[in-house]
């Protein structure tokens, strides 16, 4: 009946009527006549079971949140045409509102739960659901622009909950009684806690959580309520099976399925099926209760998440089930290994690598093989990467590597460049032939299907040139934790059983000075060119030395130069020296530095006696190179920008240094116990090797000045007077020295009881710090002085 324009135009099934103007759902319980629809669901004209509308509300602890809708019309329903509206904290408008789409089609007598992000049971995330006990819903039909149900009250904040005897909308699970058969359409008028007129009339009240109803409806809308599988869990009992073949397509796994059912029909079988097609199935007659278990079903072992799905013949009547991926173990007899890896590095981790290893007697063509990177906290693979076609062949190394121009003998570089591989806590790496697992090493604990025994213990220090591998290579016990061990870093080369001064050429020494027992550590990577050296000894200020030293042995006249480029931490040291020896009271020259770039020179000019500092200007702050000079007796302490353009800064005497001395790098901690690292680049030590003739020296060296002894004015401008007295000779050589070691005058003087006049001002010195020396023959007496401008 009614008018051809009103008449729908084509019809496909019960749940798709096509409108005449536009595609619109015919309003739900409406039949073959518009006229049987009276005004359309929802506006008070439909009558009962006309309309969806909500049949559970929970508002639990945390966001357990749901809204379960149910259609108690007799024919399916598209729930694209329905908006869950939620009004906030009294709010006369909706605060959001979410489409129902994604729930599909809603059966008759079925129910769509709609859940929040983080609620923990099955359901639809929708937006909508995110309510407290003062938030209402509005539940609204786009076919018929109008109201389906109403939860609460819109527009009224009713404090913290609508409430009545027994009930409340906050902290309980709330589901509507069999006897409702139509949603509240008309929005109640009254206000407050009390508001919800039909909270204890249509509704029956749960504990807070209880969220075992979910899922389905008993109504008076619908005679016989349909059948309902409200669970399929898939829980593994076994690892992979290869079936003894090579072949990978007939790996499988065990599992237990366990099927959770309503209302089953009265005959026919429960049946199971999976990938594959028919799995297994029982008689309906030989099930009681509402829920049964299928043992030892075989599922496939493919890397993929299995899904079974559980289905009454007799109705439509099913559900899905999902299974982890497990992977494939059919494998040739002999498979590369993972042999090293690197995922901490100190800093940016920038050289981060995986080394593989063929321990077999025949070649391998990788281009079968890729790594994974195994997420160990949620098993999610966040690195994949196929190998390519490279026959390895026996005893060869394979590294993968995050920066080829940072790690040495990468063969493959993938990105990205910085944090490769993250840090455990735990994680895995895999192996993988094809799809089955041929190595997995998982470290800092055991990441599940991805452990060789356990990873418990096994850790990588973010210590420079350290990681974990096998020694020796390609030994594979099948336990992660006793088959790898903290090593030297050797990619591409066989592995060390040491994790001691990795690198460290052989003529270099590691002392810790003065602090024994406390740790230390030295390396180089000469890959790069640096040095590393850490230190758990506290610097002292006095007459006996802490620290660390790595040196080498220089004779004869000699340089050390370094650029040091860090120190960490903000308040350690480190800086280059030449010293006599390992003693902590030695004497010794060096420059020191601290992480800002400030910088002194350390000097000992007598054993066990405190030292002197002499701070180096600001402007040398940023020179990070450092140059420490050797001639005879004289010690020349330098700074440059680049490592090319050199400024000598100071320059002191030291009689009586022995010939050989330990020249290197010294690094100290600001307190006892806590390390301090320094990093060196562009270290040259000359002057070492066997034993150079000694400096020509006087055979007496007072390095004290006499009372007797004094230069004045100082600072001077053009003449410098030397006043010598008590002088057991007449005559002595009289020399001016730059700091850089150039020698800007020198003269025959009688210096007994006389006071000797320089004339400066045609010696073209400029404005700064000289030295003056006075060389009897027996004895070398020196003074600095300043000279000033005009």
């Amino acid at each position: 009946r009614g008018t051809n324009g009103d008449l729908l135009m084509a019809i496909n099934d019960a749940a798709n009527w096509l409108g005449s103007d536009n595609t619109l759902q015919a309003p739900a319980g409406c039949l073959f006549n518009l006229s049987d629809c009276s005004s359309g669901p929802g506006t008070g004209g439909g009558g009962d079971c006309a309309e969806l509308f909500i049949s559970e509300y929970v508002e639990g602890s945390g966001f357990e949140k749901y809204i379960e809708i149910y259609n108690p019309t007799p024919n399916p329903v598209d729930l694209a045409m329905y908006e869950l509206r939620l009004y906030s904290n009294g709010a006369a408008s909706p605060s959001t509102i979410s489409n129902l789409g994604q729930g599909g089609v809603l059966q008759s007598g079925a129910v769509a739960v709609f859940k929040n992000s983080q609620a923990t049971a099955d359901g639809v995330v929708i937006g909508a659901v995110n309510h407290n006990g003062d938030d209402a819903f509005e539940l609204f039909n786009l076919a018929t622009q109008s109201t389906a149900d109403i939860f609460g009250v819109l527009g009224n904040d009713p404090g913290s909950a609508w409430t009545a005897p027994g009930y409340s909308t906050a902290n309980m699970t709330l589901r509507r009684i069999a006897s409702v058969k139509q949603g509240v359409t008309v929005n109640p008028t009254d206000t407050g806690p009390s508001a919800f007129t039909t909270l204890n009339t249509e509704w029956e009240a749960f504990a807070i959580n209880a969220i075992d109803g979910l899922g389905f409806q008993i109504g008076d809308c619908v005679a016989d309520p349909a059948c309902l599988i409200t669970s399929v869990v898939v829980n593994p009992t076994s690892g992979c099976n290869d079936d003894n073949t090579f072949s990978q397509d007939d790996d499988y796994f065990l599992a237990d399925v366990t099927v959770t059912f309503n209302n089953p029909p009265g005959s026919g079988d429960l049946e199971l099926y999976g990938p594959n097609g028919f799995i297994t199935k029982k008689s309906v007659s030989s099930i009681s209760g509402g829920q049964v278990v299928f043992s030892n079903v075989e599922l496939p072992a493919n890397a993929l998440p299995v899904m079974v799905t559980a289905s009454f013949n007799a109705e439509t009547c099913s559900a899905d089930g999902f299974a982890p991926a497990v992977y494939p173990c059919s494998l040739p007899n002999c498979t590369p290994v993972i042999n090293e890896l690197d995922y901490n590095n100190p800093g940016t981790d920038d050289r981060e690598f995986v080394e593989l290893y063929n321990p077999c007697s025949q070649a391998i063509n990788l281009a079968d093989y890729s790594v994974i990177f195994v997420n160990g906290s949620n098993g999610q693979i966040y690195g994949d990467f196929q190998l390519p076609s490279v026959m390895l062949g026996p005893g060869e190394f394979f590294v993968i590597c995050g920066n080829g121009a940072t790690t040495p003998n990468c063969d493959l570089d993938v990105s990205p460049n910085t944090n490769l591989i993250q840090n455990g806590d735990p994680d895995a790496v895999a192996l993988l032939y094809v799809q089955a697992i041929a190595d997995a090493v998982s470290y800092e604990g055991s990441t599940t299907g991805f452990t060789e025994g356990s990873g418990d213990g096994l850790s990588d220090p973010a210590t420079p040139l350290r990681g974990i591998g096998r020694y020796v290579d390609g030994v594979d016990t099948g336990r992660n934790n006793a088959d790898f061990s903290v090593q030297c870093i050797t990619p591409g080369e066989p592995n060390v059983n040491s994790s001691e001064y990795c690198g460290l050429p052989d003529d270099f020494m590691v002392s810790n000075i003065g602090c024994n027992g406390f740790p230390n550590d030295a390396g180089f990577d000469d890959y790069s060119g640096t040095f590393y050296v850490s230190s758990s000894c506290a610097h002292l200020f006095g007459s006996q030395d802490q620290g660390t030293l790595v040196s080498k042995e220089t004779c004869g006249d000699a340089e050390i130069s370094a650029r040091i480029i860090n120190v960490n931490p903000s308040i350690g040291y480190a800086g280059i020296t030449m010293q006599e020896s390992d003693a902590p009271g030695a004497r010794k020259m060096s420059i020191i530095r601290y992480s800002n770039g400030s910088k002194y020179v350390e000097y000992r000019p007598s054993p066990n006696a405190p030292y002197q500092l002499f701070w180096l200007p600001a402007y040398t702050i940023y020179a990070d190179y450092v140059r420490i000079t050797r001639l005879g007796d004289y010690f020349f302490a330098a700074v440059s920008f680049d490592g090319f353009r050199w400024m000598t800064i100071y320059q002191q005497y030291m009689g009586g240094m022995p010939n050989c001395l330990k020249s290197g790098m010294v690094v100290s901690s600001y307190l006892s116990g806590v390390s301090t690292q320094g990093t060196f680049e562009n270290v040259v030590i000359t002057g070492s090797g066997g034993t150079a003739p000694r400096p020509v020296a006087p055979a007496t060296i007072n390095s004290d000045e006499p009372v007797s002894f004094n230069v004045f004015p100082n600072p001077v401008v053009d003449e410098l007077s030397v006043a010598i007295g008590n002088a057991q000779v007449e005559k002595a050589t009289i020399s001016i020295l730059g700091l850089d070691g150039r020698e800007l005058y020198r003269g025959v003087h009688n210096i007994n009881g006389s006071t000797v006049n320089l004339q400066l001002s045609g010696l073209q010195m400029t404005a700064g710090m000289y030295i003056l020396t006075v060389n009897t023959g027996e004895e070398v007496w020196t003074k600095r002085f300043v000279k000033a401008n005009p």
